[in-house]
């Protein structure tokens, strides 16, 4: 295990029903594959992104989601049987927007500690702004 857990998030759907797994994997194309031979039906892989806290983020979108949690049944080695949930559209997007958030919340630290830098350093007045203008 790296020191920042930098994996995939990814979140899967088992074709035409409300069944959806959340998870993490450092291959999600081969642990899509693992799933969609377990789980009888057609899954598809909705949205993975590299976030670091893997674990962490896993653990918070399981928490989060934690009343729609439950057991699949029926199914093979490998289909992470414990991390499937019954989500309608609102959830299933809510649940894409928070990997988005986890996945670009890098991005959005490194500008707003630049922004605040240049705001503490009492000089941001003095910059020349006209270019944003054009």
């Amino acid at each position: 295990m790296n020191l920042l857990d930098y994996q995939y998030i990814y979140l899967m759907r088992k074709r035409g029903s409300r069944k959806h797994k959340i998870g993490i994997s450092k291959d999600p194309g081969k642990r899509w594959k693992t799933v969609d031979r377990a789980v009888p039906g057609n899954v598809q892989l909705l949205v993975k992104r590299k976030v670091f806290f893997a674990r962490g983020v896993e653990k918070y979108l399981h928490l989060t989601f934690k009343a729609s949690r439950f057991i699949l049944g029926n199914t093979g080695k490998g289909a992470g049987n414990t991390e499937w949930f019954h989500f309608s559209f609102l959830e299933r997007w809510f649940a894409r927007l928070w990997i988005e958030v986890f996945w670009l919340l890098p991005f959005l630290l490194v500008c707003v500690g630049a922004g605040l830098t240049l705001y503490l350093q009492g000089n941001w007045t003095d910059i020349d702004w006209t270019w944003w203008e054009t």
